[in-house]
């Protein structure tokens, strides 16, 4: 009986214990491109995710790494050989397990290359 009961507690703390909360949002473009949006050449569209873990008690939280947003970005427009991203779709998630959360980034974009004037 105490064996069942341990069991039931610990099933039972486990799902109350844990949490997930997400957000979205949109984006034009991570640079600004107000003289170049002519001279633009789409590459594709591509994603990315990036995941990173913080250590959580109460009210305080501590990362243990950087969130890697500026990375997941860079490596997008790298990978791709781009200059910019364009219609910007981001979403974040985050998973709270006890004291430990993971947290998720994922981006979709469109992968833009600037075309440089011809010189006159």
């Amino acid at each position: 009986m105490l064996k069942k009961f341990i069991y039931i507690f610990l099933v039972s703390s486990g799902i109350y214990t844990s949490c997930i909360t997400t957000h979205a949002g949109i984006a034009t473009s991570n640079i600004p491109l107000n003289a170049n949006i002519l001279d633009i050449e789409y590459i594709k569209t591509d994603e990315i995710e990036k995941t990173w873990w913080n250590f959580d008690i109460g009210f305080l939280g501590f990362p243990l790494k950087e969130p890697p947003i500026d990375a997941a970005i860079n490596e997008l427009i790298q990978r791709n050989e781009g200059d910019a991203l364009i219609n910007i779709r981001y979403f974040t998630q985050k998973t709270i397990l006890l004291f430990m959360t993971k947290n998720s980034f994922k981006i979709k974009a469109d992968v833009i290359k600037i075309k440089k004037p011809a010189k006159k």
